[in-house]
């Protein structure tokens, strides 16, 4: 017996199924044991046969089905784990916490804006937080899906009490560490795509009436001349003085 021989059937090796088997009895099915990466354990998986009716169907149909079986376990298949790439079995810390350093690192290099790098590491804090106090069971990157994201947002509306317009900038973020994580192979889409931006409240921005601004003229320039002066000067520097320069002349 070779040497790769007796490592593969080692008892020191880490299983990950058992091979697929018929029971007969009150009741018919084909069952296996196949690990679980979530739970962190072997986890058994049935296909019932009861509802064929004839014996010699049960056992037909076993038999292509423990052949079946036996083929996709061979190549990596699980039917515990949506992932289909190795990236995606990384643990989910372990890609936060590169992320963070690709933020710092961008930063240094000029890819993202200072007050950009700061955001998402702010955002991303938040994050880590949410895993910590909602004790959210998510281990691989893979299960970093649509119904995760959803629950952080929620958890930001109901728990945090943040706005609207706060939310989406989380959905946002989101959806720029989704695309970050895709390009790198370890999740297969950006699950935000489906997830829609929360109704804002308008802002209220009015513009001055005529009437306001000779009050506000007045009032600044008895009881703070300085922000009159600031207000005046910015009004000459970048609004009157390229006003009075044009050369309308040019447009008949």
């Amino acid at each position: 017996m070779s040497h790769l021989d007796k490592e593969l059937i080692s008892s020191k090796c880490i299983v990950q199924f058992t091979l697929p088997r018929l029971h007969k009895g009150k009741q018919w099915y084909v069952d296996f044991f196949a690990y679980d990466p979530a739970r962190d354990k072997m986890r058994r998986k049935k296909y019932m046969l009861d509802h064929y009716k004839n014996e010699q169907d049960r056992e037909n149909i076993a038999a292509i089905l423990i052949h079946n079986i036996f083929e996709k376990l061979k190549v990596g298949w699980n039917p515990f784990v949506n992932a289909r790439k190795t990236r995606q079995f990384t643990e989910f810390r372990t890609v936060l916490q590169r992320y963070h350093d690709y933020t710092v690192i961008a930063e240094k290099k000029g890819v993202l804006k200072p007050k950009t790098a700061v955001d998402y590491r702010s955002r991303l804090n938040q994050l880590e937080i949410y895993l910590h106090e909602a004790e959210t069971e998510i281990k691989y990157i893979y299960q970093f899906d649509r119904a995760f994201i959803v629950d952080f947002l929620d958890y930001l509306i109901l728990d945090k009490d943040v706005s609207a317009k706060t939310r989406n900038n989380y959905r946002t973020w989101l959806s720029t560490f989704s695309t970050w994580l895709t390009e790198r192979l370890y999740i297969d889409k950006n699950p935000v795509d489906d997830i829609h931006m929360l109704k804002e409240d308008e802002k209220f921005r009015d513009p001055l009436t005529a009437a306001d601004l000779v009050r506000l003229r007045e009032y600044t320039s008895r009881h703070n001349p300085a922000f009159y002066l600031a207000c005046m000067m910015e009004y000459y520097c970048f609004i009157g003085c390229p006003v009075r320069c044009a050369n309308f002349s040019s447009l008949f």
